[in-house]
Formats: structure tokens, C-alpha cells, sequence
């Protein structure tokens, strides 16, 4: 089955460290992501000591703090690019398009506006679409998600506006 080929396809694809970064981003999918390999890297909570300064100087606090920073950044990077490898996999996999709905935008926060963005701009997953609804009425031009619109438009990510009205009474 298809599900069966996704399957065996991520578990040669992604390591331990994959998986688990993979699972707490998508707890729903846990039973997909299984891993196979271990990883060739240091993960990212070991990174810090790595960079450890016996000294106890400012400067070595600086060093630390430098170094955590950037294992953070790191490690969002990887997350970013294990979820786009995940959504590679499984749209190379599938008929037809695959759509992303995710609702209620406009309480998404920033870590999870630069991951819509990080796939949004991956040329490589191919046949997704990507479905966001958000209140309009709650985003204002200084809202992250106004701010991630504009820049996405301009880089000339197509971007399709569709205004639903509030349901009326009858509807409701």
C-alpha cells in the first residue's frame, strides 16, 4: 500500500534524532515516523557543551550563550528541513495534490509562521497546497502573520486572498 511505501521510505530517510525532533513538532503522526539510522551528528542539546569554558570569565559566558544561541538556530534549522524532507517524501508518494489546511492563523506564532514559510519556499515538494484561513479582523498590519504575508509576496510567492463573511444567525 502507499502507506506502506511512505513508511519504509522515512525509515531510511530520517535518524532517531529526525524522528524525535519530527514527533514533538507532529505528535499526530507518531505511528508513521519510525527511525532506522542513528545519527551522525551531535544532537543539538549536547552542542552547548561543546563550546564550555572552564574560565567562569564574562567572555566565556558570552562564548556560552553565543554557541546555545546558535544550536538553537541550528536546531530549528534541522526541524525545518526534516518536516520539509517529511512532506517531500509523502507528496512524492501521493496522486493528485496533497493539501495542507491549517486553521486559525492568526494565532500562530512566530517559530510556526517561519516553518509555513520554510516550505512554502522549498521548490521541492511537489504537488502540496497550502490552505491557511485566519480572521481578518485579528491580524492587523503589524501582526507576525500580515508581516509573513507581505514578505512571501515579495518574493513573489503567489498568494490567493479569499474573504468569507462572518456565517449569519440562520447558518450558524
Amino acid at each position: 500500500s502507499i502507506s506502506t511505501m511512505i513508511r519504509i521510505k522515512i525509515q531510511h530517510e530520517f535518524d532517531e534524532d529526525d524522528v524525535e525532533q519530527l514527533r514533538r513538532v507532529l505528535p499526530g503522526c507518531a505511528g508513521l515516523l519510525v527511525p532506522r539510522r542513528s545519527s551522525l551528528f551531535c544532537p543539538p542539546s549536547h552542542a552547548g557543551a561543546l563550546f564550555s569554558d572552564a574560565s567562569g570569565s564574562k567572555l566565556g559566558d558570552e562564548k556560552r550563550r553565543a554557541s546555545l544561541t546558535l544550536a538553537g538556530r541550528e536546531s530549528i534549522a534541522q526541524m525545518h528541513y526534516a518536516v520539509r524532507r517529511l512532506l517531500k517524501i509523502i507528496c512524492s508518494h501521493l496522486k493528485g495534490v496533497v493539501v495542507l489546511f491549517i486553521d486559525d492563523l492568526q494565532w500562530s506564532d512566530t517559530a510556526t509562521l517561519d516553518l509555513l514559510k520554510s516550505i512554502v519556499l522549498d521548490g521541492e515538494i511537489p504537488s502540496l497546497l497550502i490552505v491557511g484561513a485566519y480572521r481578518e479582523d485579528e491580524v492587523p498590519d503589524h501582526h507576525p502573520l500580515a508581516f509573513h504575508i507581505r514578505e512571501l509576496e515579495q518574493m513573489n510567492v503567489t498568494i490567493t486572498k479569499i474573504k468569507i463573511d462572518n456565517l449569519s444567525v440562520n447558518y450558524a
